[in-house]
């Protein structure tokens, strides 16, 4: 299951656990049956990130642009836009936050294995302190992409951004147990 997640995210959600070898029995049509009976938002992102199935991208970012939207209506204190700032950038974050949930960001120096060897020693990468994991979104590529200041990204921006990618992490716990079921026999 590790390597297909692999193949397919570079570095997804781990959904059988560590260890084992040999060929993965999980397939992307595998999680796509495993998630049927999740709600729609969560069954469209497991497809878009765990089958690759671009039909549901369409979809996938209007749930998402709404759903962004309604929750910012939800928290208007935590949500309160500046007079300068329309509610596009509320989109644009979420779309960003998704992007980065499906297309993670993977450490440059073990490529995401969470591991490097030398002289055929392998040890846990010192970078990413083996999660495989790169470095944050950059605040400066936050606030371009906005179109807001730096400032704003520091004091309002990375907060809503972080609180996204939660939800996306979320997403990927659902679907790991899901996943998990097929081989318990649930």
């Amino acid at each position: 299951m590790t390597e297909i997640l692999a193949m397919l995210t570079a570095k997804g959600a781990n959904l059988m656990g560590s260890g084992g070898g040999g060929k993965s029995e999980v397939t992307p049509q595998m999680v796509a049956a495993a998630c049927k009976k999740l709600p729609r938002r969560i069954f469209l992102y497991a497809m878009l990130k765990y089958t690759q199935d671009q039909s549901v991208r369409k979809e996938l970012y209007e749930i998402t642009r709404s759903r962004a939207h309604h929750q910012a209506a939800k928290h208007k204190t935590r949500w309160k836009l500046a007079p300068s700032e329309n509610p596009d950038k509320i989109t644009r974050v979420a779309l960003l936050a998704l992007r980065q949930a499906i297309v993670p960001r993977l450490c440059k120096k073990c490529n995401g294995l969470g591991v490097t060897s030398k002289d055929d020693e392998v040890n846990e990468c010192f970078v990413c302190k083996g999660s495989g994991e790169g470095k944050e979104l950059s605040g400066r590529l936050l606030a371009d992409v906005l179109g807001v200041s730096h400032k704003r990204v520091r004091t309002f921006w990375r907060f809503r951004f972080r609180e996204l990618e939660n939800l996306y992490r979320n997403y990927d716990v659902i679907i790991n147990d899901e996943v998990k079921k097929i081989f318990r026999g649930d």
